[in-house]
């Protein structure tokens, strides 16, 4: 359900951050900026889904154990999905923008292996992620070596140290060398990753209830001083406070249903949902006007997109045996 909650927040983001809210009518303001904008500073959504996947690959890690080559096959499975979902956008692409869509086999190549990623920006998340999850079990068992207090504490540093080398070079040594981007961004990654560890080991230390009403009181409150003060370092805290605090929350039966079915399609939404918003239907999805009407036009396309697709996916990996 906490998936659901972030996909959510990611399609928010992508809609509504930097300028896009420009092209909308907009009935609410804080100040002289647009709601829609200035709740999308509070929904960044890439260490939320690195704490997430710490604390499953935590669980999987507890329960029966990884290897290296499970861990690959794992990724193989992500980058199915994604090379399915690209092929599909890409002659989509070619039909509708002939100039920008397929372009020369170099960029297929590199667009394939998420080594680039200029069809689509916002798959720059997969190969770092990708790598995060290979390496997942040297993390964990460095992990439990140091202590799991120990290893936060030293992430934050290592993260931010890559963090100030990303905002410092990133327009010069990093984009010259961008095996040391990669590098970087792999280093800042081990924070939330870590802290996803940390939680599944102290769950039971928070496992107490907190009512809704106060839960929701505290996510009003840090939801707003998070868009209203901006500063990078926001996330080493607001990110895990949020995790636990969407935890505590009690939905009804019908909003637990729709958030455990976004959740259980959030990766294929993820791969998706741009190519309407920006490359393909930029047009069309804001010319729906308000932000509202917006948002769950995206999410309802993108969500009927993904069935099919996780269909056709999953006859592949059954080709491959995976």
């Amino acid at each position: 359900m906490i998936k659901g909650i972030v996909i959510i927040m990611m399609v928010f983001y992508h809609l509504f951050n930097k300028n896009h809210t420009d092209l909308c009518t907009n009935l609410l303001y804080i100040g002289d900026v647009p709601f829609a904008k200035w709740l999308s500073r509070a929904c960044n959504p890439v260490w939320f889904f690195l704490l997430l996947s710490g604390y499953g690959l935590a669980y999987t890690y507890n329960k029966c154990g990884f290897s290296l080559a499970k861990q690959l096959k794992r990724i193989f499975k992500l980058y199915m999905h994604y090379w399915v979902i690209l092929a599909f956008f890409l002659v989509l692409g070619w039909y509708m923008k002939p100039s920008s869509y397929p372009g020369s086999w170099d960029k297929l190549l590199v667009n394939m292996t998420g080594w680039q990623t200029n069809y689509n920006f916002e798959m720059w998340f997969l190969l770092p992620y990708s790598l995060v999850a290979i390496t997942s079990h040297y993390i964990i068992r460095s992990i439990e070596r140091v202590g799991y207090m120990m290893a936060v504490f030293l992430t934050i540093f290592i993260s931010l140290g890559a963090l100030y080398t990303i905002s410092r070079y990133h327009s010069t040594i990093l984009a010259e060398y961008p095996i040391l981007s990669l590098c970087a961004v792999y280093l800042q990654f081990l924070y939330p990753f870590t802290v996803g560890v940390t939680f599944f080991r102290t769950k039971y230390q928070l496992d107490y209830q907190i009512p809704s009403w106060l839960t929701l009181i505290i996510i009003v409150i840090v939801v707003s001083a998070v868009c209203t003060i901006r500063i990078p370092v926001w996330g080493y805290i607001y990110v895990p406070l949020m995790i636990f605090l969407f935890s505590k929350l009690q939905f009804p039966k019908w909003l637990n249903k729709v958030l455990m079915e976004l959740g259980h399609k959030s990766m294929p939404i993820w791969m998706i949902h741009t190519w309407f918003c920006y490359y393909l239907f930029h047009e069309e999805v804001y010319s729906l006007k308000y932000p509202v009407v917006i948002l769950l036009v995206v999410l309802v396309v993108s969500y009927l997109a993904a069935i099919p697709f996780m269909w056709i996916t999953k006859k592949f990996l059954t080709l491959f045996h995976v």
